[in-house]
């Protein structure tokens, strides 16, 4: 009854003081991605279509990673208090780790090593349209957990398949 008057009391503050740093820093590595995205489409930097779709993917993962967390965990228990995530990772390293494996699913994408389609919506077609690439990233965002483990198996199996 102990461990339970302590989750009661301390739980709602811990997670939303973990949501409060994991938002900030999410807003800070999207409103730098959205500067550079801005800039590349009004000023010429040599930025193709293609990738300014992987910066609109890429920019999508931090909201994704946020929401994922909020969804997740929903109630903390005893020992989340403590440890709030498994795997230790900071918020902004966190986000830096799931927007590098997104940057690395969309250029799988892109090279047409890796497709993935859900109803009429096609991955492959991410670079034809912004909302889509937005989209498909909050959704790699969303998946942080299960990327990792994802991008691992795409990559032995594209090295399996070298000769």
């Amino acid at each position: 009854s102990l461990k339970r008057e302590i989750v009661d009391r301390e739980a709602g503050q811990i997670k939303n003081a973990y949501l409060r740093k994991l938002g900030v820093w999410a807003l800070f590595v999207w409103a730098i991605l959205f500067v550079l995205t801005w800039t590349s489409t009004h000023f010429w930097l040599g930025f193709g279509p293609t990738d300014i779709s992987l910066m609109i993917l890429v920019s999508g993962s931090p909201l994704g990673t946020w929401l994922s967390f909020a969804s997740r965990k929903v109630q903390l228990s005893f020992f989340d208090l403590s440890q709030i995530e498994d795997d230790r990772l900071d918020p902004s390293i966190r986000l830096i780790f799931v927007g590098l494996l997104t940057l690395t699913f969309g250029l799988f994408l892109n090279m047409g090593a890796l497709n993935v389609e859900v109803g009429a919506f096609s991955a492959a077609g991410f670079t034809g349209s912004y909302y889509s690439a937005f989209l498909l990233g909050i959704m790699l965002g969303l998946a942080e957990k299960a990327l990792p483990a994802r991008m691992l198996d795409q990559a032995n199996s594209f090295l399996s398949k070298a000769s």
